[in-house]
């Protein structure tokens, strides 16, 4: 017959060993918790990465839809036009020219009926500008207005944007050419859009050449 106390061992003796059993227990649980911690904290920033770039994507798509080859503008469908363009515009632009021979042209005493004064002409043209540029080239008629260049060089100063003017009195139309590979035909100028009835086309790629070699030795002179 066991001892009383024999039998006060043993069970202190099974204690011990389902307490130590416990703790192991409950160290690989902790363990795999917090392995499922960092799991999740991964999870959770991929989610975040992906979510960002399904936005991204989205809004490329968007814009890609939003391409036009052929758009009439008038004051009914102004402001979807100046978005479209808008976005044409802005959209993997890396190099910006526009041709344009009445950019500069404004004239205070007799401002557009739409423009009340040379900051607001220069802000609506601006506005089409994409902040990511950090130069923009503009050919126009020779022996532009002083004050509304300077006014064009403060504001896009102010975006990092550096201003590389050409001139030429050989221009007539208006042209947008973006990253020397696509170009639209646009028949008014920015703050003419909606006023009247106005074009913005591509250009063809024959035709771009043509431009493009046109400009170059306005670029050398």
């Amino acid at each position: 017959m066991n001892h009383p106390i024999n039998d006060i061992n043993e069970e202190i003796k099974n204690t011990k060993n389902r307490v130590n059993y416990i703790e192991e227990i409950t160290h690989e649980y902790l363990h795999k918790i917090h392995e499922l911690k960092h799991e999740i904290d991964y999870l959770d920033s991929r989610v975040h990465k992906l979510t960002e770039r399904k936005r991204l994507l989205d809004e490329q798509i968007k814009m890609e839809k939003e391409q036009v080859s052929y758009l009439i503008v008038t004051s009914k469908n102004f402001d979807e036009g100046k978005r479209k363009i808008k976005n044409w515009i802005k959209n993997k632009v890396k190099e910006l020219t526009i041709v344009d021979p009445f950019f500069f042209s404004f004239d205070e005493s007799k401002p557009p009926k739409n423009i009340r004064n040379l900051d607001e002409y220069v802000n609506g043209v601006c506005d089409y500008i994409p902040n990511s540029l950090e130069k923009i080239s503009v050919y126009s008629n020779g022996t532009p207005p002083i004050k509304v260049v300077d006014k064009f060089i403060e504001v896009l100063s102010k975006k990092s944007i550096e201003l590389i003017r050409f001139e030429s009195n050989e221009i007539h139309d208006r042209f947008i050419i973006k990253n020397k590979k696509s170009a639209k035909i646009m028949g008014t100028s920015f703050t003419g859009l909606g006023l009247k009835l106005s074009i913005f086309v591509d250009l063809p790629d024959d035709d771009l050449q043509d431009l493009l070699d046109f400009l170059e030795p306005i670029q050398k002179a």
